[in-house]
């Protein structure tokens, strides 16, 4: 059976009243029951009337599903609009008669069509867990499970709970935000969501940021250092959440590295830090951070040195000029004048960048936090590891199939002593001889000095004839 979506109209009244009154018994089955009242034609009129002025202005979207010969078979809708959060909330019902038949699943996939290229990025829906049909409607469109209620409630003498879910209507790299560019003045936060940094240190570089013209703030919890690993991790959540909600603070700096991002990922209220976006900073545990935000949010992050690492005994003046693209909004080119590169694959590849410490993204293979490689630039530095573990997780990435459709690999900083150095270039050579994608090593992304940031989420081109990244800036 053949369908088409129609935009309600104001002609459109008489027969949809006559579709509702068909199938009301029908649809209490799984929707809260209607009074008399609501099918009398002028309230019905009425109602009618208060759908087109939202749709007039786009708060909400409704269509008619109609069969070949244009008759109302069921109606399908986008409510609560949100340009901010750029979501909406699907809603849809089906004639008795045409149950079964695959029209809602039809309706579904053509409405997401429809909207694939608008401002709405994200789509939810609720369900019942007595609604299989429904769920299974959603899920045949890619909707993803969410969240269920932990809470019954009766509907029409039946207890029941909802089941939420959603949709990301546009692929990764095309729905990245970037977040605003920073302003001498603007108020940014300082927080460590992954281990305590030394105060001096932390104190010298947040007098670097000041010296930038910002306005330093700290977490609350900065120097925090909790025996319960639970108080620790609800101080650092509280802080990451408190700063993203301060519509002062433009911008979200890792303090230091070490551990527990993964602890905190699932944690996260990610609605709420896309609601609210801001540049968010940090390298090598805070990796995991950058996954999450960008998987759960769409949000454009930043590799790049940590606040601490912006001491006066370590500091490079490149490192600290790293930051300036988020003032002015500069693109980066990065090639051989910046530090020797080494090709070890040869090609050219165009894509997000995705990426950052090579442990913690083999550490976040088969959660929802999972690095996106497909179509993507891949990013990878390590610190400390020896040769034989950095070959262990490079195989562990390509077995897990992270490998499978990357359009490069930049590899950043790999920090060992001379001795280990060498065999882990040459696992590096050994790993990635052969591939059908360009790979460049030497990059100073990572554990080092200087260190370089770099814009996660936005568009890049990797070439090796000469070596170049080229990335499109971070900031709007």
């Amino acid at each position: 059976m053949g369908i088409t979506l129609s935009k309600l109209r104001h002609d459109d009244a008489e027969a949809l009243l006559a579709f509702e009154k068909e199938n009301r018994g029908y649809f209490e089955k799984s929707v809260p029951s209607r009074g008399d009242e609501y099918f009398q034609w002028a309230a019905f009129l009425s109602k009618h009337e208060e759908l087109l002025r939202e749709q007039e202005q786009g708060l909400s979207k409704f269509y008619l599903i109609k069969d070949e010969q244009s008759r109302i078979v069921g109606r399908i809708n986008l409510v609560d609009i949100d340009q901010s959060k750029r979501l909406a909330h699907l809603g849809y019902r089906v004639g008795e008669k045409h149950t079964g038949q695959g029209v809602a699943v039809r309706a579904v996939h053509q409405l997401t069509e429809i909207y694939k290229k608008s401002a709405i990025h994200k789509v939810l829906a609720k369900t019942t867990d007595h609604n299989i049909g429904s769920q299974k409607v959603l899920e045949k469109n890619g909707f993803k499970r969410s969240q269920v209620d932990d809470d019954t409630f009766v509907m029409n003498g039946e207890r029941v709970r909802f089941i939420s879910y959603e949709k990301y209507l546009r692929r990764n790299e095309e729905m990245m935000y970037k977040p605003k560019a920073l302003q001498k003045g603007d108020r940014v936060a300082v927080i460590a969501p992954s281990g305590l940094p030394d105060e001096e240190e932390v104190n010298q570089g947040i007098r670097q940021l000041e010296e930038m013209g910002l306005e330093v703030v700290t977490g609350q919890h900065l120097l925090a250092n909790d025996e319960d690993y639970a108080a620790l991790e609800e101080k650092r959540r509280s802080d990451l959440h408190e700063a993203f909600l301060d519509t002062s603070i433009k911008a979200v700096f890792c303090a230091e590295g070490g551990f527990g991002s993964a602890r905190l990922a699932p944690r996260i209220d990610y609605e709420m830090l896309s609601s609210n976006p801001k540049i968010f900073w940090g390298f090598s545990d805070s990796t995991y951070l950058h996954q999450a935000i960008q998987r759960k949010s769409g949000l454009v992050t930043f590799h790049g040195p940590m606040i601490a690492h912006l001491n006066d005994r370590d500091r490079k003046e490149e490192t600290r000029d790293t930051f300036l693209p988020l003032f002015t909004g500069d693109s980066l080119t990065y090639d051989s004048t910046i530090s020797p590169l080494r090709v070890l694959s040869q090609g050219t590849g165009e894509g997000r960048v995705v990426g950052g410490n090579l442990a913690v993204l083999t550490s976040g293979l088969g959660t929802p936090y999972q690095v996106q490689a497909d179509g993507a630039l891949l990013l990878l530095e390590e610190v400390a590891e020896p040769a034989f573990r950095i070959d262990l997780m490079l195989h562990h990435l390509k077995q897990a199939g992270v490998f499978d459709h990357v359009k490069g690999v930049v590899l950043g900083d790999f920090q060992a002593e001379p001795a280990e150095r060498e065999m882990i270039h040459r696992v590096l050579e050994s790993f990635f001889e052969g591939a059908d994608f360009p790979v460049v090593e030497g990059f100073r992304y990572g554990h080092c000095q200087p260190h370089y940031g770099i814009p996660l989420g936005v568009p890049a081109k990797l070439t090796t004839d000469p070596p170049r990244l080229e990335v499109d800036p971070g900031v709007q």
